[in-house]
């Protein structure tokens, strides 16, 4: 059996290398061996870009050292070796295919032309040069018996001896670095008629002259140390003793030391906002040179209509990206401007052309603006100064004037919730109850109610405290909206398609959302109901994200009654119309199972959880608002632009025109009440701004993968870009430097809601491990600088919220039991569980909160995954000024740590103090030794509890001793990385 035969499943048909490169149109290379093609080429049912090494003995090599590639490279696996697709052996015609590298080459043996870069600027050795003459040679001296390699890259005295070793290539590796070093190509003249060689790079080295030969644009561009580093490494490859060379691993090793170098010098942290704008493309020529813009151009147009596109990137994070221009191939024109937040380490800002291909993208040119120095916004750290405040600027919707919100915490509170909080003007903080304005809302309503939901489900009751009757209170959400449509008021749902709710597999759909049973509720009534897939662009597939607004838009009696005029009032926030929401501050697992979730029980945690074998629940947290005034006007002109893309078009929206009755947007607050508001949306904004402390509850705590560090993934891999978190750690940062107190409290879930073994879960508490000590590390090295020794618990501090109740006499008792030894067992015979955090709310200094469906992930904060709709606010007479706020914002906030902590003290009024933090701290830890142990006697004192991690000296998140794994679970706190689940699901 001859050699090839080993390797049939290699083999590939001549007939179908043709068709993959086009008869071998786009030529892209060529070698000692002959050509190299791209192509086009089906493996394993995908379209794949590929090289084609085509061989022609005449350019010198020929059977034996083709053979003796295909063999290396079909027994190898390397990050830095090109991969192997197939080969060709037909009569003349044999061929290699290789993966295509997007990025071409830096230019047999080891030189530039060989090394490929891919679309990640991974370097990958495409030929195997002096190595292919022996597969059995490595490690060892070889005699070659005829002369192979190229001039210029082989060392001197193989020519003479024929003697090759490991240290030969070593030789050839410090050529391709003075190339790289000096922008020049080996044995080519260049302009100022110098011909780079290995002899003449080590004699201006040796004579300390080689700034006259280095690349004037790189030289601008290179650290002194970097540069000194880096020669000196490669000089020592050029040694004339064999052994006197380094050995590969340690040319590695200080190689990343002079990259280590290289980025101390030149990486400056781009804090700020970016204005950009992308006008056009100066003469854009395709064979090659540039512009007046663009320096470079690398690569060219393949065949087919041009799809031209520009990026723009802080290093590795993508930042912006136009639109795609075609038929424009000389002069595309995008004239698009970019409002971009940075909190970046970067270098430069990196300006891309490419044309767009069905698989992938063809860079044509880049463009380098160097990064000098750090520019910081005159308003930082300044809060909400007065209220001549304009607000974040370029939002959609301008700031409002004259507005009042409510804000509530959770889906009600019963009369027994008494947080006796003052506030100023002898004033004390009474709570809302969101469910109750939302039914008196649409009882009341005349002419419309609109509704968008990530869920509406129509079998639930928004009346169920026993205590706090409401006529009619009892009827359904469904019946309701019905019995309003037929007294004529025009009801419009807009309700997220989860299109894996299919009829045929399973109706409630991965997310459970009952969007199909909702629909079918509605078929054949006045009800308009219409499912929204997402679609955010036409390469993604609708069912990966979702609409995930939540609002209510009614028209409303004017605030003094008496008048028939109307007015519009809207709910935003985090709480769907839907099962499973409805809790108080009280989140009890087993004492309202026979009461108010005896038919709304919800446990996604454990499989085959129910009513039947009973609790624990999970109890729900959750943040919303009401908003009335000029902004009420935004949510519902919101609302109509969504209904008119996805929904029935205009002819079923109210005409306001029409009704005579309805008032124009109009403050409903004096500017001189002590009450009003002024509202609109913006996380880093109001980070940013901030002076003392910030307070967050969020489903999700992950992100700015950018920043991370790990070996053993890429943050541009990750694709969780977005900067809150590194905004975050930069303010505490900052605040370090500057002498200053800063905490930032954060609660989260215990893990994301479902099975917390499972590898979804799993995938994003690990995100969210590498986030927390991304922002932990900042936070440390920021410390040391300053010579302190500190807890950074002290500025940052995660929590999460649960539950433990004993048993007491006339509970619920359930019919079935859990089956022995699972979760749900267990955590029923603990009498514990998680109370899951669904809120995304931010406050700042007492002074600003945002509330809204927007979570702290890449789903929310991208603007292409997940719809989201958020709304931020203050009152202008309850600033931290001179003095801490106390308005409806600090009110709010008390409220929660009321709820949470389950008492009051002075120092809660002051969360950037020492003393606040450390008390949370301490009680926070207490709850969290009481919840994860073995048995307890009472009722838990409070909901807070610590994150169960630990914070160890240089940053890195670690886990608490004994605490590995979720009490009651086999699930690892720190999570776990899935292997095949793609982080954009994830992320």
């Amino acid at each position: 059996m001859s050699k090839a035969n080993k390797w049939q499943h290699l083999k590939i048909p001549f007939e179908q290398i043709e068709v993959a490169t086009e008869n071998f149109t786009t030529f892209i290379g060529k070698g000692g061996y002959g050509l190299v093609f791209k192509g086009k080429l089906v493996v394993s049912r995908k379209v794949t870009m590929v090289a084609v090494k085509r061989l022609n003995e005449q350019f010198g090599q020929g059977l034996k050292e083709f053979m003796t590639e295909v063999q290396l490279l079909s027994g190898q696996q390397h990050p830095n070796l090109v991969s192997l697709v197939g080969y060709c052996d037909e009569g003349i015609e044999k061929s290699i295919v290789y993966e295509y590298a997007e990025r071409g080459s830096l230019d047999q043996d080891i030189k530039s032309s060989n090394i490929l870069i891919d679309e990640n600027w991974v370097g990958k050795i495409s030929d195997l040069g002096l190595s292919k003459l022996s597969v059995s040679g490595f490690g060892m001296s070889l005699l070659v018996s005829h002369g192979c390699g190229t001039r210029g890259y082989c060392e001197p005295e193989y020519f003479t001896t024929g003697v090759v070793s490991k240290k030969s290539d070593i030789y050839s590796f410090g050529v391709v670095l003075f190339e790289v070093l000096c922008g020049r190509l080996c044995l080519i003249d260049s302009d100022d008629g110098f011909s780079l060689s290995g002899i003449s790079a080590k004699q201006y080295y040796k004579n300390n002259t080689l700034d006259k030969i280095i690349d004037r644009s790189l030289r601008e561009h290179m650290g002194s140390n970097s540069m000194t580093k880096f020669s000196e490494i490669a000089y020592r490859c050029l040694h004339d003793d064999r052994e006197q060379r380094p050995a590969m691993d340690v040319v590695v090793k200080e190689l990343e030391e002079a990259l280590k170098y290289e980025r101390m010098a030149q990486t400056v942290l781009l804090h700020g906002t970016l204005q950009a704008t992308i006008y056009e493309v100066d003469k854009l020529h395709v064979s090659g040179g540039g512009g007046n813009i663009f320096k470079k151009i690398r690569g060219g147009f393949g065949k087919g209509t041009p799809k031209i596109y520009a990026t723009i990137d802080l290093e590795k994070a993508r930042v912006g990206r136009t639109r795609i221009i075609e038929y424009e191939p000389k002069n595309p024109r995008w004239y698009e401007s970019f409002h971009i937040y940075c909190a970046h380490s970067a270098s430069n800002v990196i300006f891309t052309v490419k044309d767009d291909n069905p698989i992938g993208a063809t860079l044509i040119g880049q463009a380098y603006v160097p990064v000098d120095e750090l520019l910081n916004d005159r308003n930082w750290a300044c809060g909400v100064k007065s209220d001549k405040y304009r607000g974040v600027p370029h939002t959609f919707f301008a700031q409002r004037q004259g507005c009042r919100v409510s804000l509530y915490q959770d889906a009600h509170v019963p009369d027994n919730f008494i947080p006796k909080i003052p506030l100023t003007g002898g004033k004390y903080y009474e709570p809302h109850r969101c469910w109750e304005d939302i039914f008196d809302a649409i009882t009341n309503a005349k002419h419309f109610i609109y509704i968008t939901g990530w869920s509406v489900y129509t079998q639930i009751s928004l009346i169920r405290d026993s205590r706090r009757p409401n006529p009619g209170g009892d009827v359904m959400l469904g019946d309701l909206l019905k019995n309003k449509a037929s007294e004529g008021v025009k009801i419009l749902m807009l309700v997220w398609d989860d299109r894996k709710s299919v009829a045929l597999l399973k109706r409630d759909g991965l997310m459970a959302t009952h969007d199909e049973d909702t629909e079918n509720f509605f078929q054949g009534t006045d009800v308009h109901c219409i499912l929204c897939p997402r679609k955010p662009d036409e390469r993604k597939i609708s069912t990966m994200f979702t609409h995930h607004q939540k609002i209510v838009v009614v028209d409303s009696k004017m605030p003094s009654g008496g008048s028939q005029n109307r007015r519009v009032v809207s709910f935003v926030g985090g709480i769907d119309l839907c099962d499973e929401r409805y809790d108080s501050p009280f989140h009890s697992l087993f004492r309202t199972l026979d009461t108010v979730h005896h038919d709304d029980f919800h446990q996604p945690n454990f499989t085959d959880a129910s009513i039947a074998k009973g609790g624990p629940r999970e109890p729900w947290h959750d943040i919303h608002s009401r908003l009335e005034g000029p902004v009420a006007w935004d949510v519902l002109f919101s609302f109509e632009q969504r209904w008119r893309k996805q929904g029935g078009g205009n002819d079923i929206l109210v005409n306001f025109r029409e009704l005579d009755i309805m008032i124009p947007p109009s403050p409903v607050m004096y500017p001189d009440d002590s009450e009003t508001w002024n509202v609109q949306d913006a996380y880093i904004h109001a980070i940013r701004r901030a002076k003392n402390f910030i307070y967050i509850e969020n489903q999700y705590f992950l992100g700015s993968s950018y920043a991370w560090n790990f070996d053993d993934v890429k943050g541009e891999d990750v694709g969780a870009l977005h900067l809150i978190p590194k905004e975050l750690s930069l303010k505490i940062v900052s605040k370090i430097e500057a002498g200053e107190k800063f905490t930032v409290y954060v609660v989260v879930p215990m893990w994301p809601e479902g099975i917390p073994e499972s590898a979804s879960v799993q995938a994003i508490l690990d995100w969210q491990r590498r986030t927390m000590e991304m922002t932990y590390k900042d936070i440390v090295q920021a410390l040391e600088a300053q010579g302190r020794v500190e807890d950074p618990r002290d500025y940052l501090t995660f929590f999460c919220l649960g539950n433990r109740e004993v048993k007491i006499s006339g509970e619920y008792e359930p019919s079935e039991s859990p089956e022995p030894d699972t979760d749900y067992m267990k955590a029923q015979e603990a009498r514990r569980f998680m109370i899951y955090v669904h809120a995304k709310m931010m406050i700042v200094d007492d002074e600003y909160i945002i509330v809204g469906s927007a979570n702290i992930n890449q789903r929310s904060m991208d603007g292409a995954r997940d719809s989201e709709i958020a709304m931020g606010a203050y009152q202008p007479y309850h600033l931290s000024t001179r003095e801490p706020a106390r308005g409806q914002v600090y009110g709010f906030r008390m409220a929660l740590w009321y709820e949470h902590i389950g008492m009051l003290d002075e120092a809660f009024q002051h969360p950037e103090s020492t003393e606040c933090v450390k008390k949370v701290n301490q009680i926070a830890d207490k709850y969290w030794d009481l919840y994860a142990s073995e048995y307890l006697e009472h009722d838990l004192p409070g909901h807070l509890l610590r994150y169960p991690i630990g914070v160890a000296s240089e940053g890195d998140v670690t886990e608490l001793p004994g605490t590995e794994f979720f009490p009651d679970t086999k699930a690892r706190v720190l999570g776990a990385k899935s292997d095949y689940l793609p982080p954009i699901l994830t992320s």
